[in-house]
């Protein structure tokens, strides 16, 4: 059997993110914003369903239109004549090691002011420059960061428009000292804010941290769930997409269609990413194959998908084990017990994802009371990662494949071998950055993980440089190998990537 190489080259009408749907999300947004006191609005959901490309559009004033409901261009109009909007996507400031925390509040108010003396001054330079990093001046890192807060509170203040602050990834913002949360709050009073977070934001912030009464996250209203896009906003997008196929002298049968619903569910970017290899399967399959090749096996779209579906699956699967899912505060005792191999959310995943048509609800955590079960299905229902259709499904089938995956890996212990699980027990805890990237290294633990797919993997969007990369996993190692100079476990590819060993 051929070999067919499906990338996604540059004509690819599928290779770049566009924004579609999300009405009623944008209807939400309108509602708070242009009330009489423009209110603070949260956007929750899981990591990839588009809460970046949402907040994106809504920081465009130029591309704030929807064609698919006019209805609500007033409200977007009114939107871009009394806003200006700031976007900054804030993932990483809260992931450094404790002693550069205060570095990471100087540089995410630095950061702030500067994509808001873009928006608002033009081709100006900022009157203040970006903070550098010194030895051991945490007071300067505090006195600069306040600086930098008092020039952005006069900016915003003295600017004709109302400034909204879309701050993406706001978990990032959360883990910071506590401070900046209670200077976003006092600059409440001159700007709005517009936040997108994977949990409810109070599951961020231990209340006995807290020195004033009204902590940040009481500064907003009921959040915005935002989950899988409508089958009718997907109609839509398969139907645009069919029409772009044909402008590029491609054309997909009803079954083509149908692959793609059924590989994709209504997830935005599975759908890119299955358009995108169905597009140039159809067209190798006309220009190299003359058409010969049948799809009756799907072998070569299966591939395409699964791998670059891989990323994607791994953050949603490796969401169903943070602590707040389980409505647990970051920082509790209960977070600092050893985690088991799988949660509650990736065992009751897995049980419905082993049903060949689906897995009815006796079947599912079969050892656990009925309302703990019900529980836990309502978490993964409500985010959209199961649905009902007379039994339980997995959302798509590129998700159930990859969750089927997780087993092997997963049914044993954590640990590496009897040698490590000694270890193990005694590992000071790692930063979330440094769990996210040993998180995707046990998942694959025992193959070569590229550098570029680990970072894919891990940040998305302002991804690290490969030394950053290596500085991460020599921390790694200092806190799982007995001789990190000569790690016996996190073995590094001269060239090529990590692989965490099996034995």
């Amino acid at each position: 059997m051929n070999e067919l190489q499906l990338s996604l080259p540059s004509h690819n009408p599928f290779s770049e993110t566009e924004f579609w749907g999300r009405h009623k999300e944008l209807v939400a947004i309108s509602r708070y914003l242009l009330s009489e006191a423009a209110r603070c609005c949260a956007i929750i959901g899981e990591d990839t369903f588009g809460k970046t490309t949402l907040l994106q559009y809504l920081s465009n004033a130029q591309e704030m239109l929807v064609v698919e409901h006019p209805e609500l261009n007033g409200s977007l109009m009114q939107l871009k004549e009394k806003f200006v909007f700031v976007y900054l996507n804030c993932a990483g400031y809260g992931d450094e090691v404790a002693d550069m925390k205060n570095l990471a509040s100087a540089r995410f108010w630095w950061d702030l002011y500067n994509a808001a003396w873009e928006k608002l001054q033009g081709g100006k330079s900022p009157r203040l420059t970006k903070p550098k990093a010194h030895a051991d001046v945490d007071q300067e890192y505090i006195d600069t960061a306040l600086e930098i807060r008092w020039e952005l509170e006069d900016l915003v203040q003295n600017h004709s428009c109302k400034i909204a602050f879309v701050l993406d990834n706001f978990e990032g913002v959360a883990r910071l000292p506590l401070r900046d949360s209670e200077w976003l709050r006092s600059m409440a009073r001159v700007c709005t804010y517009v936040v997108a977070s994977r949990d409810l934001l109070y599951l961020y912030y231990h209340p006995s941290n807290w020195s004033t009464p009204s902590p940040l996250w009481n500064l907003f209203g009921d959040p915005i769930y935002l989950n899988l896009p409508t089958i009718e906003d997907v109609d839509r997008f398969l139907n645009r997409a069919c029409d772009k196929v044909r402008i590029d002298n491609s054309a997909w049968k009803l079954s083509d269609v149908e692959y793609i619903r059924k590989m994709a569910g209504r997830h935005p970017a599975l759908l890119r990413i299955a358009c995108a290899s169905m597009f140039e399967y159809r067209l190798q399959e006309s220009r190299m194959l003359a058409g010969k090749q049948s799809l009756d096996d799907e072998t070569y779209l299966d591939y395409s998908i699964d791998n670059s579906a891989g990323p994607i699956c791994m953050q949603l699967w490796q969401g169903l084990a943070r602590p707040e899912l389980r409505s647990e505060l970051r920082g509790t005792d209960k977070q600092q017990e050893a985690a088991p191999s799988l949660s509650l959310h990736q065992r009751a995943l897995l049980d419905i994802a082993k049903g060949p048509t689906g897995t009815k609800e006796a079947l599912i955590l079969p050892k656990l009371e009925a309302y703990e079960k019900q529980k836990i299905l309502f978490d993964l229902e409500r985010r959209d990662l199961i649905e009902y259709k007379e039994v339980w499904h997995v959302f798509s089938e590129a998700m159930r494949r990859f969750v089927l995956k997780q087993e092997p890996a997963s049914a044993s212990t954590t640990v590496l071998s009897q040698d490590l699980a000694g270890r193990q027990r005694d590992i000071p805890g790692l930063t979330h950055q440094e769990k996210k990237v040993y998180d995707y290294l046990k998942a694959h633990r025992g193959e070569l993980c590229p550098r570029e797919d680990i970072k894919w993997a891990v940040w998305q969007s302002n991804e690290p440089t490969n030394s950053a990369l290596q500085k991460i996993i020599e921390r790694i190692r200092e806190k799982i190998e007995l001789d990190p100079d000569n790690p016996r476990y996190l073995i590094a590819i001269r060239g090529k990537g990590y692989i965490l060993r099996e034995d």
